[in-house]
């Protein structure tokens, strides 16, 4: 009696356990998950937001800001992702913004910061370079660019990468300036110390006028005219309010701007999600600089089927008139520079001696 018993009660346990395993009674541990051969973890991209300021219609609008975060997307594999904010920091805070993250990085215009350090708007001096491409090169090969990104992560705790540019500025004006004479009592809307120097130096009148103002400043008389960039200048429709716009060479002026990244959020990328980001930049600047002559032309072209009078100067007499103003621009701009304790490498040193200048 017992062994029958004992059978029956063999007999529904192992019945329970078939059935069981039949109906799905039983649930594996969350330990004994198993993952397939076939699924990945994608990792979340990094955002980056940058700020800028830009023009749109210009080329560097174009190549640098639109193009931009699908340029960096592709070449970091979808790891980084861009934000453009155009809107949420002033020019003159850019710096200030990467520094603390409230943008993790920016293309800053070194020009509205020679206030703050004088040598960084080395492209500020009039006639201190020929062109963008010679810039660059000076700057590299010099030292210059080195500096600027020290300055820059001791200041602000922000790396500075890569330049890039707008069309260097020119004069707009409502009669034409080809002869030195022709800036006396001249009214010439001015956007930094050095140009306001330039100006004073030529027996002009250097007025600040703000660039949302400018348009109307410039159709109604409360300037004779301004300086500003060849692009920005044609894409904010000048050509509506003067006739003539001069470039001259001893008074050229270039307009770079810098890729600064917060060192924090910079190092915080891999190794080479960080070098696949610098030569995707370091690309997009060469594309750029390289096409700025061919901008430059077609900028050209459209003022003069909008009916602007576009003067290259060109006359000897009157660049070897103009050079001792822009001179002497140059020689104040340097004492600041020493002021504001800026040293020189002796291979920029060379280069300031060649170009005219008296170092203090």
């Amino acid at each position: 009696m017992k062994n029958r018993t004992l059978c029956t009660a063999v007999i529904l346990l192992v019945t329970a356990v078939l059935l069981a395993s039949v109906f799905g009674c039983t649930q594996p541990a969350p330990s004994e998950k198993t993952v397939t051969s076939t699924e990945t973890v994608t990792a979340k991209p990094r955002e980056m937001r940058v700020a800028f300021q830009t023009v749109a219609g210009t080329s560097w609008h174009e190549l640098g800001v639109t193009a931009l975060p699908d340029r960096i997307d592709r070449a970091t594999d979808g790891r980084v992702k861009l934000i453009l904010t155009s809107d949420i920091v002033a020019p003159k805070d850019e710096l200030d913004a990467t520094g603390d993250q409230r943008v993790e990085a920016a293309w800053f215009v070194a020009l509205y910061f020679t206030a703050v350090q004088p040598a960084i708007g080395v492209a500020a001096v009039p006639g201190m370079f020929d062109d963008e491409a010679q810039y660059v090169q000076i700057t590299e090969d010099t030292g210059f660019a080195e500096q600027l990104s020290d300055w820059t992560l001791s200041e602000y705790n922000a790396r500075t990468l890569v330049p890039g540019f707008t069309l260097r500025q020119i004069m707009y004006s409502n009669r034409l300036l080809d002869s030195v004479d022709d800036f006396a009592g001249f009214k010439m809307r001015v956007a930094n110390v050095e140009q306001g120097e330039l100006m004073t130096a030529l027996g002009a009148s250097p007025t600040s006028v703000a660039w949302t103002e400018l348009y109307m400043g410039l159709q109604t008389g409360v300037v004779d005219g301004a300086i500003t960039g060849l692009d920005s200048g044609y894409f904010a429709s000048f050509y509506e309010v003067v006739d003539h716009v001069a470039d001259w060479p001893p008074f050229r002026i270039l307009n770079p701007r810098y890729f600064v990244v917060n060192e924090d959020f910079w190092q915080s990328l891999p190794d080479d999600v960080r070098s696949d980001v610098k030569n995707e930049l370091q690309a997009i600047s060469d594309e750029q600089v390289s096409g700025l002559k061919a901008e430059y032309d077609r900028v050209v072209e459209l003022f003069r089927q909008e009916g602007v009078t576009v003067s290259i100067i060109d006359d000897a007499s009157e660049m070897d008139e103009a050079r001792p103003a822009a001179t002497e621009v140059g020689n104040a701009w340097l004492e600041r520079a020493k002021e504001a304790n800026w040293q020189w490498t002796p291979e920029m040193t060379d280069y300031l001696t060649e170009r005219g200048y008296t170092l203090p």
